[in-house]
């Protein structure tokens, strides 16, 4: 099922013409006054980003895994799998928060709960990895945690959800 949703998800992904596509569209190179201006074409453009990291970081979610592992106790799935697949959850959890760095740099009002959700995504993954014996990774995972949290924070007055997971990740 996994390899049927990903090949699925890889077709749609290549009718997205090259020009509209992170390399080409060079949202980071653009400045705030071109943002704001254009912002009918850039405002679902991030989205469109926003949705892409997330669909990959909850399909590799590595908490999905193990709830997998613990209700399947003789599925057999490679090691080389879980590693791979978790690996490909830090990825795209952390091309999120690079978004996210983007638009608070580019000071880019973004209204949509969506984007709130995206980032409550990306954070668990950070908060998995926040539990690392390895201390870059987990000072990593530390800060791009943070950095979900504050964006989450963000909609709270337009979203009871964002709010609701803002509080579950309080301390």
């Amino acid at each position: 099922m996994y390899a049927k949703v990903l090949s699925d998800f890889m077709e749609t992904e290549n009718r997205i013409p090259i020009c509209h596509r992170y390399d080409s569209a060079k949202f980071y190179k653009r400045k705030v006054e071109e943002l704001s201006v254009n912002r009918d074409y850039w405002a679902p453009w991030l989205k469109e980003q926003f949705t892409y990291h997330a669909i990959h970081t909850v399909l590799n979610h590595p908490f999905l895994s193990i709830v997998g592992a613990q209700h399947t106790p003789n599925l057999a799935i490679p090691n080389t799998f879980w590693r791979r697949s978790s690996e490909l959850a830090l990825l795209h959890s952390t091309w999120i928060v690079r978004m996210i760095d983007m638009v608070v740099d580019k000071h880019v009002p973004l209204a949509d709960p969506f984007f709130g959700h995206a980032a409550a995504i990306a954070a668990t993954v950070h908060l998995y990895y926040c539990c690392s014996a390895a201390p870059r990774l987990k000072h990593k995972s530390n800060t791009d945690f943070a950095k979900c949290k504050r964006f989450l924070k963000r909609f709270i007055h337009s979203s009871t959800a964002c709010g609701a997971l803002v509080c579950f990740y309080l301390p």
